[in-house]
C-alpha cells in the first residue's frame, strides 16, 4: 500500500567485486568499439572477429579469452564448458576470426582439426 515500508537485504559485496564488473564492461565496450564481434554463434560454438590490439589469450583479465563470457551466449548443451575458450590465437597485432568451443565436444574437434 502506499505510504508503507519494503525492506530488502541485499547480498555483501565488496568494493572489488563491483570494480571488477565495472572494468570487464569497460573493456567489453572498448573491445566493441574496436571491432570485436560475434560473426556466427549456436549452441556449441561460435566465430569471433578479434580486433587487432587485444591479446587472444594471457593471464590478464584485458584478453578477448576473458571476455567471452560475456560476450556470447552460454550452451545450454550436457557438454557445456564453464566459460567459453578460444580453440586458437591470434597475435595481439592480428585481428581476425577467431573459433571458440562452447562444448567440450566442440572444443576438441577445433583441436584435433587445428593440430
Amino acid at each position: 500500500r502506499a505510504g508503507d515500508t519494503v525492506l530488502v537485504t541485499l547480498p555483501r559485496t565488496t568494493a572489488s567485486t563491483t570494480v571488477a564488473a565495472g572494468e570487464d564492461a569497460h573493456m567489453l565496450a572498448t573491445m566493441q568499439r574496436s571491432g570485436l564481434r560475434v560473426a556466427h554463434e549456436d549452441d556449441a560454438c561460435a566465430v569471433v572477429v578479434k580486433p587487432a590490439g587485444f591479446h587472444t589469450l594471457g593471464r590478464s583479465r584485458r584478453t578477448i579469452g576473458h571476455i567471452l563470457q560475456f560476450l556470447l551466449r552460454p550452451s545450454t548443451r550436457p557438454d557445456a564448458v564453464p566459460a567459453p575458450s578460444p580453440s586458437h590465437r591470434l597475435d595481439a597485432r592480428v585481428g581476425g576470426l577467431l573459433l571458440v568451443g562452447k562444448t567440450v565436444s566442440a572444443a576438441a574437434w577445433f583441436g584435433a582439426e587445428l593440430a
